[in-house]
């Protein structure tokens, strides 16, 4: 068994030659990989988790699914009418920009001198 580990850029690199994403964990605490995903413009396919319930919304920029038969129906609608999902892709890409790692340093900032004002 071969266990290759991935970089960052590696998995952008990854990203660029497919156009959906599949995150079947039933238990995904933070969605890094899913936003990853969303930041190259795939278009995501999840079960619900707590990880990607912060950001996924169903039919918006990403897809739900509950169980294997959903899951192939959504692949094969995906494959047949990809042209139809880039409204999901942009939508997908808008998503991840929000979780940047400047935008998170913005809204740590904004946090702690919320903080720092409460404290005077």
């Amino acid at each position: 068994v071969e266990i290759k580990r991935y970089q960052v850029g590696d998995f952008i690199e990854e990203a660029k030659k497919a156009n959906i994403f599949v995150i079947p964990s039933i238990r995904e605490a933070f969605g890094i990989t899913t936003l990853e995903a969303m930041s190259q413009g795939l278009v995501v396919i999840s079960s619900k988790n707590r990880g990607s319930e912060e950001f996924l919304i169903d039919g918006i920029n990403g897809y739900y699914i509950n169980n294997a038969e959903e899951l192939i129906r959504k692949i094969i609608e995906i494959k047949q009418t990809s042209e139809s999902f880039n409204d999901i892709r942009k939508n997908a890409i808008s998503t991840a920009q929000n979780f940047s790692e400047q935008k998170s340093n913005e809204k740590l900032i904004e946090l702690y001198s919320q903080m720092i004002d409460i404290r005077r």
